[in-house]
């Protein structure tokens, strides 16, 4: 059995960059050790480890598979090893299941709540510790965290059923046996591991869906509302300002084309879109399939005359990191001819035309081939000609210069000096 780490990450993006860089962080692997799925930290590779049971895992769909993946990510987030510490020491294990209890508590809520996950979807047959299934018709409050549940389970012990392995409610949703061996200073290196690659904007969005920042007090004692551990690190780099990476321009649009076969929901994007304000969408008038291999069809185009030429590895880089499953990626690079991209080489310098990329697309669709449904063009703007496509929406420019005046109005645009 394997994971499809491409098109994980992609579909996790759409709940949170966060759990994108999150999944990125792990390693998974399959093993019969555990009944369901963990997290622990691994101190010989240095990384945090992804245990997954494959029975357990093929068991579930692949929307449950995501929410497996951010639940696990969200104790990590939480520090919820750090709360249970002083329980497994002191071998407390009858304050353990109220503790992991009170752990899939919140993290569920959190992740229905906040994150978009459709609770009917998620557990249809209401295993899983919910408000309702812990504390009969107690309402939702987003202000309640593990502090203040597990003291509230811990005072109703009597009266609140807790079935964990058996049916009937409040089963785990994993197992979390190595969140309490995690040392604070491992936890605190993975958080800003993965907190310096998060956009300060999406670090916002992330803290406010999960809750404030942590207090001082670790031990589920406090019976106050509390709030969780772990948005500390992550709110220093909400609070930072910096330019978005380009390269996410193109992550966003494969993630829009990935995540969602029905082109005819899809709408025209404003021609003066900016990246920071909205989505990139696919223009919906004509099907932009590999006509054989059932693969969304991107071309990419590299002006190697001369400004751009030092953006070639990056702009590669993220061509290649397309799942292949999905999309039938092309590489070119261009001067005053097209030429396809072979064993990396990129031979630079010449003058520019840009009518010829369009030319060189409508060739293939002679041949057969559909019109991409999209090509990013990476160029300082300047040529000796004008390029008027077929569809310009399709194409997506990244510039330098941000010289518009040879490009068609309607395709996109994006000026280089706005982003890393």
């Amino acid at each position: 059995m394997q994971l499809d780490k491409q098109r994980i990450a992609l579909d996790l993006e759409k709940y949170s960059e966060v759990f994108y860089h999150f999944w990125n962080y792990c390693e998974a692997e399959f093993t019969e050790s555990i009944p369901t799925a963990a997290v622990s930290f691994d101190k010989t590779g240095q990384c945090l480890k992804l245990s997954i049971n494959p029975t357990f895992w093929a068991a579930k769909t692949y929307t449950q598979q995501l929410f497996i993946i951010c639940h696990e990510m969200l104790h990590i987030y939480y520090k919820h090893g750090n709360k249970v510490k002083n329980l497994i020491k002191e071998r407390r294990g009858d304050l353990m299941q109220i503790a992991n209890v009170a752990m899939d508590l919140c993290v569920n809520r959190t992740l229905t709540t906040s994150f978009g996950f459709d609770r009917a979807e998620i557990d249809p047959e209401n295993m899983f510790c919910w408000i309702d299934t812990v504390f009969k018709d107690r309402q939702e409050n987003p202000d309640c965290y593990f502090e203040y549940y597990y003291n509230l389970i811990k005072d109703n012990a009597k009266v609140i059923k807790i079935r964990t392995g058996k049916p009937g409610g409040n089963n785990l949703v994993d197992d979390h046996g190595g969140l309490g061996e995690m040392e604070d200073e491992e936890i605190d290196g993975i958080l800003k591991e993965i907190a310096d690659k998060v956009h300060p904007d999406e670090a916002k969005k992330f803290i406010s869906k999960t809750g404030e920042e942590p207090k001082d007090d670790k031990s589920p004692k406090s019976k106050q509302a509390g709030t969780q551990s772990g948005s500390q690190i992550l709110k220093v780099k909400a609070n930072r300002t910096y330019k978005r990476k380009w390269e996410q321009v193109i992550r966003r649009w494969t993630q829009k084309a990935s995540g969602d076969a029905d082109w005819d929901q899809w709408v025209k994007v404003n021609r003066r879109f900016t990246f920071l304000g909205g989505d990139l969408l696919l223009p919906s008038e004509n099907e932009c399939w590999h006509k054989d291999l059932n693969r969304i069809r991107i071309n990419f185009y590299m002006d190697v005359s001369g400004s751009t030429y030092h953006l070639a590895q990056r702009f590669f880089s993220a061509a290649s990191s397309l799942p292949p499953n999905k999309f039938d990626v092309s590489l070119y690079q261009f001067d005053t001819e097209v030429r396809e991209v072979k064993n990396d080489e990129i031979i630079g310098g010449g003058g520019t035309l840009f009518q010829i990329l369009e030319n060189h697309i409508q060739h293939d669709v002679k041949n057969g081939e559909a019109y991409p449904c999209a090509i990013f063009c990476i160029s300082d703007g300047f040529s000796g000609d004008k390029i008027n496509p077929q569809y310009p929406d399709r194409w997506h420019w990244f510039l330098t210069e941000n010289y518009r005046s040879q490009i068609h109005k309607d395709c996109n645009f994006y000026d280089l000096k706005d982003f890393e």
